[in-house]
């Protein structure tokens, strides 16, 4: 981790300075963009085989299936295990900044937990970690809408192929079947990873506001109490003061 010094927002200073991205976020990061660009190439890709297509000596179906697998090639598992790692990259955030948070609340100090730095980056990195486990769910549909294609695509291709002997198309069609439930139990795996930071972070949150509450509830109780009469901040049920 790197360090956070200097990073808690200063007295009579508008402007916050976030934590740095670290080398796990920027990974991430990294693997979405490409991943947004490869999914564009591979539209390109499609369109591109499909306008082909109508000179070579395939059907319209058959050229529609050419066009679709060409478009999706890169909808493999490995792929998927690629994109399945931004989801590992900030867990691993969410585990490590979450681990900062509890220690300096067991610290037990009487400063406001929101005014250590080390805090407030960690809330920072919390909150990066949620938006690329948000930023990733979209790419889980697309790269499983990919394998899919992919698999009705091989059907497509083949379909009415009589240089292709049954048992051969099969091939084809089993091939594209096993690659699309392997990439969609990945894509399946990193859903439920991406909804999992989704829920720490905002349980995080959660805590946060609720002890922030608690510390101003108490604040108030002692800056009130002493100019008042005991017995006036004892009576809750509304019944007059005696004192007044």
């Amino acid at each position: 981790m790197s360090d956070q010094a200097g990073r808690a927002p200063s007295a009579g200073v508008g402007a916050v300075r976030h934590a740095d991205w670290e080398l796990p976020e920027v990974l991430a990061a990294v693997i979405l963009v490409a991943f947004v660009i490869l999914t564009a190439t591979g539209v390109a890709v499609g369109v591109t085989t499909g306008l082909g297509s109508e000179a070579a000596p395939l059907s319209t179906v058959q050229g529609t299936g050419l066009a679709m697998q060409a478009a999706t090639t890169w909808a493999s598992p490995a792929f998927a295990f690629v994109l399945l790692s931004t989801a590992w990259l900030v867990w691993w955030q969410v585990r490590i900044w979450g681990a900062e948070i509890a220690l300096a609340e067991a610290a037990g100090d009487d400063a406001p937990a929101g005014d250590d730095p080390t805090v407030i980056a960690a809330f920072d990195h919390l909150l990066r970690a949620k938006a690329l486990a948000t930023w990733s769910l979209p790419l889980y549909v697309v790269v499983l809408s990919a394998a899919a294609s992919n698999v009705a695509g091989s059907f497509l291709l083949y379909r009415g192929r009589g240089s292709l002997a049954g048992a051969a198309r099969w091939s084809q069609h089993l091939g594209s079947i096993g690659l699309g439930l392997a990439t969609a139990l990945l894509v399946g795996t990193g859903v439920v990873a991406a909804a999992y930071v989704r829920t720490q972070v905002s349980h995080e949150f959660t805590l946060a506001e609720e002890a922030a509450s608690e510390a101003a509830r108490l604040a108030r109780a002692r800056s009130g109490g002493s100019p008042r009469p005991r017995g006036a901040l004892s009576r809750t049920d509304g019944a007059p003061d005696p004192g007044a």
